[in-house]
């Protein structure tokens, strides 16, 4: 059977299973013909239709189910009718041979994996009216060159573009609270760009692949390269993750209402060179680490907490300077039973209040470094 004709007064396709739908796993099929009137497409439909190359949706479809088209390999192009509201899960994953897609108006969420493995496809067209951006909806999409993300979006899932090693940059619109573990994971991009730096600094990213800066990319606010970084007075608090791997940043600037720097909050920041704390009280796990061209750091005497490997990695060369009358609390690696917050291989002193220097002697996470401790007249 290489061809079906869908008799009129039909207005939904059932809904199959993961072995297969109506017509799921028809190999040979090439052509089906849906008639006016029809409303759903039903989960499973089409799946694993391996030979259907195209497909014309009637405009009187609401809902196109999920895995609907799942591994319909050789379908390289679809027209969504603007009367699709919902689109479920995995309706076109790894359609291999699909190379563009527009997504109709009414459609407010990109569900998980709905695009996944769609290695062919270029350039999607997402609406305005989106404002959820699902797990692995566009993971794997090698081919992607160009995408959008519409200014209502607040969510981006999990691996949402894993693997999109063609995209080179990407806009996050402000609205953006959460980004997922992994969602940019190994893409390359050259830029990201964004227009409030004050939201970027308050997103959740979920792990430091969540951000599209981690691999040495650099950011751009409102088309200005961002060298000098002076974080915003309605900022009191770093997120996590948040310029990892950011590679534009030279110097960076705390405003007095900063409290906490999140873990990795600037790992891997390898061209920075400047760092002003001003009031912190918590550095973050890693909030440093890697930083490579950093050759000194003044640490306030407001800071209570530094996490492990805080400023590993940095050069250091020009000394730590804690401005701290108490030793703050230095965190330890757990799994490695490291006291590892200055581990650098250049780090010559580390400068302490002279009127202090026996409890620092005696503190974990210090006394590590007895032979580094210098006494000074802060």
């Amino acid at each position: 059977m290489t061809s079906i004709t869908i008799p009129n007064g039909v207005t939904s396709i059932p809904d199959g299973s993961n072995r297969g739908g109506v017509f799921g796993n028809c190999s040979s099929l090439t052509n089906i013909t849906l008639p006016e009137g029809i409303t759903t497409i039903g989960d499973y439909a089409f799946s694993g239709c391996s030979s259907l190359a195209s497909i014309t949706i009637p405009k009187s479809v609401t809902y196109i189910g999920e895995w609907a088209f799942f591994k319909c390999s050789s379908l390289a192009s679809i027209t969504i009718p603007e009367s699709v509201t919902s689109i479920g899960e995995a309706a076109f994953a790894q359609c291999n041979s699909l190379t563009s897609v527009v997504i109709p108006e009414g459609i407010t969420r990109i569900e998980n994996t709905i695009f996944e493995g769609c290695s062919s496809l270029t350039t999607v067209n997402i609406p305005e009216g989106v404002t959820y951006i699902g797990d692995y909806a566009f993971g794997y999409c090698s081919s992607l060159t160009n995408i959008t993300l519409p200014e209502g979006v607040t969510t981006i899932g999990r691996f949402a573009f894993r693997w999109c090693r063609s995209l080179t940059s990407i806009t996050i619109p402000q609205r953006v609270t959460t980004i997922g573990a992994d969602a940019f994971d190994d893409c390359r991009f050259d830029r990201v760009n964004i227009s409030d730096l004050s939201a970027w600094c308050k997103i959740d990213f979920g792990n430091k692949f969540a951000n599209p800066l981690y691999t040495d990319t650099k950011l751009y606010l409102n088309d200005e390269e961002i060298t000098v970084l002076v974080i915003p007075s309605d900022v009191d608090n770093i997120k996590p993750y948040a310029f990892c791997g950011c590679s534009s940043l030279l110097t960076l600037l705390m405003p007095d209402g900063v409290s906490t720097i999140g873990d990795g909050a600037f790992y891997w920041c390898r061209n920075l060179e400047q760092v002003s704390l001003h009031n912190v009280n918590t550095i973050g796990n890693s909030a440093f680490q890697s930083c490579e061209h950093l050759l000194s750091v003044q640490i306030p005497k407001t800071v209570t907490t530094i996490g492990t490997y805080a400023f590993a990695g940095c050069d250091l060369r020009h000394g730590v300077y804690c401005y701290a009358t108490t030793p703050p609390t230095v965190v330890c690696d757990r799994y490695a039973n490291v006291w590892g917050a200055f581990n650098s291989n250049y780090i010559r002193s580390i400068y302490v209040p002279r009127y202090s220097m026996e409890d620092y002697k005696a503190a974990n996470g210090w006394k590590e470094y007895i032979d580094l401790l210098e006494a000074d007249n802060f």
